[in-house]
């Protein structure tokens, strides 16, 4: 896959968050008349009016109104009033609570503009009056207030002590939750900003800014279905909250949906003509797009706004970064550094630009300036440690032909053996087809240690991808641990570099993932995406996206199972372009794409179709490719697996029996039966004799030991009304083996296997039915059928070679171990028994060849089989010899 990288999370609060809405006055005395609906005004947006509602305080809360006015000015841009406000108050009572979030405010205001020494010397001041006793030392609003002059100094230890000594006084003073989180997240510690955010949101559910806060979090951690929730949630609250529209607009720029991010920055700018990530990212866009001049613009209005700044640069590169572009981001970064020469963000962000782009002298030479300036940025120390400590003690890099490998030293003599047959067929195969030799060697680096691996991709320790391209570089976790089909997620990156290439890095989402995924299956056919299923629901539901949005798919969801959708339509698409217009088509959409065309533009060159003729075709096309899903009750596990979002549905939508059917179903999925029960009740109350709500019942009642006669009842009620679908067979399998009537199970079984040819599960299910009769023959065809479907299971794969080998079947011996060596290419049995396979049929090549790459294995993998592995040798080596 392509990077979907980690957002700059806490820099975006600086520049994107126009009043900080850091409140040290939960308990604003502003008059009964004006106190609650000058604070309402200000959280939803409504600027222009709090400072009429605000003055309606009486003399004791002048000051405390003062500040409230500053945020709305701030919030509007009006940062010279604000300033002169915030000052006179910080001077009138300057360790009075007011006084304090006055004197916070305006240091963040001083710091945004550029004025460092000016905002130093209100947190030293801070410091100051903390350590000479002249503050609270048990007030949390002191204490947060002294905690944020800290992380304004650089001071990440101080800050976050100083948050948790604010919490630990007031457990229920929410800024300290909302600014520990931010300054974690900042150093990229997302695991603890969410631990501070839930515990924010636990005390301001309805608070935008904490709501942004955790869209921000969930953006970091690559859960974007959960972050466009939580922007949307902020949104509802504020319309006009700055930080949420502009992590919209972030968003949006991942997949190139440019309309939407300008549209999104012109939202806040009508507000706040001043905010700097607004500018940002508008130049973001108009960089992605090529357009030189208008990004001249904005870059020049950040730096009239904002002299001095590096940030505009930043931003942009970020962005760059997103959308592939990796040798434009690092140049930005560059000239960000040589604009400030201390921003340690810049530096971090640069470093990873050169990793992206395998110049690792100097992407650590930059990480070590970072790391001197800034020791709690935690990509920095990750990625150091990475450079510094394990990769020179554990690994090693070794050219091979196109291709240069890193792996570690006790994986290379077996990888370097594997992996350049793979690698070489593909680059033929491809160089051919696409008329096109990218820039070699590309680098694959092979990490055993799956954080390593993420690290040195994302610099954190969590990564759910088994691989990511970049360009000229591919990273992905090493096959030692045998838990995925490690050619088929090469072949997948391998093709991402000749596509990025051809593109010039500008081939949108969509179709380079779609491309790739193409290629995997045209190499072998049981490479494919399993999710037809899902495809169909959504086809038959009306929810595919058209052409032109599919981009906006992957980054639009607001689920996993849209997510599912947009890869699988996203494949078939391709698909459907090269049966019909042949693969030249696809190799010239790449070209163009390289000159900064849309996707309508490519799609009407290659085609002849605009994109509504283009959706009305393909879906044609799709139509007989999943005609055997057609009137199917179809629940995927991908639209049960999130149950917040599930909750939600339901909860905006009581009358919706689809949403109460659903949240039953995901209830049930995850053992809730308690929760389940009303669930059910609901969607049987709102429709009695609809499909989902009937199965939801039916669902709960196989969830319970003693309702299993019910669940059947149910079960073949909805067939008896002509519902049927693989999801209804499975369960009512699952209810007979339970009531010990096997061969009616088997017969569910079978018939689950044939509406959906795409699912493992039943043959599974049969295989181990068989073993227990001891119809070892019905077993094995079973286990066949299901391996070729799931090519990642390794113990099918082991069970279908094994099995044949029992047999004396030598061909499908042999095959079958490929296919599970493309697993676990260390697994000694696999390779004895493709050896003595390779052996009777007269290929003693083969068997030494076999052999010699389980010798070379890491010792630990060979377990006991060392003797046997040497004897089969000595036996292949002395059939070899001429006689």
């Amino acid at each position: 896959m392509l990077p979907a990288m980690p957002g700059d999370g806490g820099r975006a609060v600086a520049l994107g968050r126009a009043a900080s809405l850091l409140l040290l006055l939960p308990s604003l005395a502003i008059a009964a008349d004006g106190r609650a609906e000058a604070l309402a005004a200000l959280a939803a947006g409504r600027y222009e009016q709090v400072a009429a509602l605000a003055q309606k305080a009486g003399p004791r809360d002048r000051d405390a109104a003062e500040v409230l006015i500053s945020r709305a000015e701030i919030a509007t841009g009006r940062v010279v009033e604000a300033e002169r406000r915030l000052t006179a108050v910080a001077r009138r009572r300057p360790v009075s609570v007011p006084g304090l979030e006055a004197r916070v405010r305006l240091g963040r205001l001083l710091a945004a503009g550029g004025r460092r020494a000016e905002a130093d010397a209100i947190w030293n001041a801070l410091f100051d009056d903390y350590e000479r006793g002249r503050l609270d030392k048990k007030s949390a609003a002191a204490l947060t207030a002294v905690g944020i002059a800290a992380r304004g100094l650089g001071s990440f230890h101080d800050a976050v002590e100083l948050f948790g000594e604010a919490q630990a006084a007031d457990p229920r003073f929410a800024p300290a939750r909302l600014e520990s989180a931010e300054t974690f997240l900042e150093k990229y510690a997302s695991a603890e900003a969410e631990r501070d955010a839930l515990a924010l949101l636990q005390l301001t559910p309805d608070d935008a800014d904490a709501r942004e806060l955790m869209a921000r979090i969930r953006v970091e951690q690559g859960e974007v279905p959960a972050a466009n929730r939580e922007i949307a949630r902020a949104l509802a609250i504020n319309p006009r909250h700055a930080a949420a529209l502009l992590v919209d607009a972030g968003l949006a720029l991942e997949v190139d949906d440019r309309a939407h991010a300008e549209a999104r920055c012109r939202e806040v700018l009508a507000v706040d003509p001043r905010n700097q990530l607004a500018h940002s990212l508008l130049g973001a866009s108009r960089l992605l797009a090529d357009d030189l001049p208008s990004f001249s613009v904005e870059k020049a209005a950040v730096a009239a706004l904002h002299p001095g700044s590096a940030r505009f640069l930043h931003v942009v590169a970020e962005t760059l970064v997103r959308a592939h572009r990796y040798e434009e981001a690092a140049h930005l970064e560059e000239e960000a550094i040589a604009l400030d020469p201390t921003d340690a963000i810049a530096l971090a962000a640069w470093g990873e630009d050169l990793l992206r782009l395998g110049d690792e002298a100097r992407a650590h030479e930059a990480l070590t300036r970072a790391y001197a300036l800034d020791r709690f940025n935690v990509r920095a120390h990750n990625l150091l440690e990475l450079l510094e400590t394990v990769i020179p003690r554990d690994y090693t890099l070794v050219e091979a032909g196109h291709f240069s490998l890193r792996t570690t030293r006790l994986e290379a003599p077996a990888l370097t053996r594997i992996l350049p047959p793979v690698l070489e067929s593909e680059w033929r195969e491809l160089t051919a087809r696409y008329g096109y030799t990218p820039p070699s060697p590309v680098r694959i680096e092979l990490y055993a240690d799956p954080r390593h691996y993420a690290v040195r991709t994302v610099g954190l320790p969590r990564l759910d991808a088994l691989g990511v391209t970049f360009g000229r570089v591919v990273t992905a976790r090493s096959p030692v641990q045998g838990d995925f089909n490690f050619a088929m997620m090469l072949w997948h990156e391998v093709a991402h570099v000749f596509a990025l290439g051809l593109s010039k890095n500008r081939v949108p989402r969509w179709f380079t993932e779609g491309l790739a995924e193409w290629e995997t299956e045209h190499h072998r056919a049981e490479w494919r995406r399993t999710t037809h299923a899902d495809l169909a629901r959504a086809l038959a539901a009306g929810r595919l996206l058209s052409v032109n949005d599919l981009d906006i798919g992957f980054v639009r969801a607001r689920s996993v199972a849209e997510v599912v959708v947009a890869y699988h339509e996203a494949a078939e698409a391709i698909g459907f372009v090269v049966r019909r217009w042949g693969f030249p088509a696809i190799v010239k959409a790449l070209s163009r794409f390289g000159e900064g065309r849309s996707t309508i533009e490519v799609l009407r060159e290659i085609t002849g179709l605009d994109s509504a003729g283009f959706d009305a075709a393909f879906r044609t096309d799709l139509l007989p490719r999943l005609a055997v899903y057609r009137g199917q009750l179809l629940v995927r596990p991908s639209q049960l697996g999130d149950l917040d979002e599930l909750r939600e549905a339901a909860g905006a939508h009581p009358a919706d029996v689809h949403a109460q059917a659903l949240l039953a179903l995901g209830l049930v999925a995850h053992h809730q039966t308690r929760e389940a029960e009303s669930a059910v009740a609901r969607a049987l109350v709102l429709a009695p004799d609809d499909p989902e709500a009937c199965f939801a019942a039916a669902s709960l009642a196989a969830a319970r030991p003693d309702s299993q006669s019910l669940a059947e009842d149910r079960l073949r009620a909805l067939l008896a009304a002509g519902v049927d679908g693989y999801d209804v067979r499975m369960l009512l399998a699952s209810v007979l083996a339970a009531m010990d009537r096997l061969p009616a199970a088997i017969s569910e079984l079978e018939r689950a296997a044939l509406l959906d040819p795409e699912a493992s599960e039943p043959h599974e299910l049969l295989a181990a039915v068989a073993v227990k009769a001891h119809t070892e023959e019905n077993a094995l065809r079973e286990w066949t059928l299901a391996s070729s479907i799931d090519v990642h299971d390794l113990a099918l794969a082991r069970k279908v070679t094994l099995g044949n080998l029992a047999l004396s079947r030598w061909d499908k011996t042999r095959a079958a171990a490929e296919r599970a060596e493309f697993i676990a290419p260390y697994d000694p049995a696999l390779r004895l028994a493709s050896a003595r396979a390779a052996l009777a049929l007269h290929d003693p090549r083969a068997a030494i060849a076999e052999l010699e790459i389980a010798l070379a294995a890491p010792p630990q993998s060979l377990g006991d089989q060392g003797p046997a592995l040497r004897a089969l040798l000595a036996e292949a080596e002395a059939a070899a010899r001429p006689r």
